[in-house]
């Protein structure tokens, strides 16, 4: 929700930035098959969470406790694909590429749950996600997550992550700015939304 560390054109910005992503990721869905499908399922819903999060009026289109559920379940597939891809191929770039989707749902949970005053641990994940942007940027990520999912080429494998990555590191360094230590007034509870959106 928009807010003094949110605002609405931020939160604008943020959606009409997820709704390309969201359709590059679609349409990879769409094409490709097994844990190729699964992986740009993943992103799809990432794409929607940050959507969700970014909504500027209340009330979000999803409820905070649905969407922990949600991301919470992908995260079990998530963490169950990688296992067993770990004991057949231990070296292969697809799997970086899996274990850094299981930190993205993990941290996607913690954004509809996170305490406003948890300050040092969410600047440290937040210089992570800024790390990670940098990652997926071209000439570094197809070395990095060498696939054979023909989807993962161009936007899909760079830009499109990159920008859900710049997005989650700038939730997690803004979201603990709440009212004690930014002098922000008070918004009234919902029990629908983040905790995040109280800032």
């Amino acid at each position: 929700m928009a807010s003094d560390w949110t605002p609405l054109w931020v939160c604008a910005f943020g959606i009409m930035t997820f709704l390309p992503v969201l359709g590059l990721h679609l349409r990879a869905l769409i094409s490709t098959t097994g844990r190729d499908q699964l992986w740009h399922g993943a992103q799809v819903l990432i794409a929607l969470g940050l959507i969700d999060i970014f909504w500027p009026y209340p009330p979000i289109p999803v409820s905070a406790l649905t969407a922990e559920l949600v991301f919470t379940g992908a995260a079990f597939v998530a963490a169950v694909t990688l296992a067993r891809m770990m004991r057949i191929e231990p070296t292969n770039g697809e799997i970086r590429r899996w274990q850094i989707l299981l930190v993205n749902l993990l941290v996607m949970i913690y954004l509809f749950t996170v305490p406003s005053s948890d300050g040092f641990v969410l600047d440290v994940l937040g210089g992570c996600f800024i790390v990670q942007a940098l990652v997926w940027l071209p000439g570094v990520a197809p070395r990095l997550f060498s696939t054979k999912d023909r989807a993962l080429s161009g936007l899909s494998l760079s830009l499109g992550p990159a920008a859900l990555s710049v997005a989650m590191a700038y939730l997690l360094l803004t979201v603990h700015l709440g009212p004690e230590t930014a002098q922000i007034p008070i918004v009234p509870e919902d029990p629908g939304m983040p905790n995040m959106h109280h800032m």
